[in-house]
């Protein structure tokens, strides 16, 4: 997933995906993994952190290597009458501790910053994160409303995880179907 954060933007180009709620979910990894903050950083698995341009195999490959403790469910629901996109999804025997994140993830998008040390370059972006919800583990729906800009090539990725260690206990992911669309 790409989280866009807001930082840079102070350079005189706004990065039309960037968040400030990106960037504070970033500061947040950073003071319970004790590193940096700086881009590109990845995540693995809510563990591990290191410079996203260096080779992560090692370190996803680990990941999958593990067995998630807990089992996640996503599937589509009925689509509300005003164009939003419905998610059901079910945590099986949810952990006392946990959280469950859903995010409308896009790809095929691309852009040309006007500044900066990419002025003039056609970046193209996949798995960009558009919209996230927190909401307690368990069972229940979820509402998106899909972004209208862009290609409308969507997928949904939830995912379990303690709110203090950030440590993943499970994850599962949808593919939205252009028919639903």
């Amino acid at each position: 997933m790409a989280w866009h954060v807001d930082y840079w933007d102070y350079l005189g180009w706004e990065d039309p995906y960037g968040s400030e709620r990106f960037t504070e979910r970033q500061r947040g990894y950073a003071d319970v993994l004790g590193s940096g903050v700086y881009t590109p950083q990845m995540v693995v698995n809510g563990e591990d952190e290191f410079v996203g341009s260096r080779d992560a195999d090692g370190a996803i490959d680990t990941a999958l290597d593990a067995t998630p403790s807990h089992g996640v469910w996503l599937g589509l629901g009925d689509t509300p009458a005003d164009g939003d996109i419905a998610i059901d999804y079910h945590v099986q025997e949810p952990p006392a501790a946990a959280e469950l994140h859903l995010v409308v993830v896009q790809s095929g998008l691309s852009n040309t910053p006007t500044s900066g040390e990419n002025n003039g370059t056609l970046l193209e972006h996949d798995n960009v994160v558009r919209r996230w919800k927190t909401v307690p583990a368990g069972t229940g729906q979820v509402s998106f409303g899909l972004p209208s800009d862009g290609p409308r090539r969507f997928r949904v990725i939830a995912w379990l995880q303690n709110p203090n260690t950030l440590r993943m206990r499970g994850a599962a992911l949808l593919p939205i179907d252009r028919d639903v669309l």
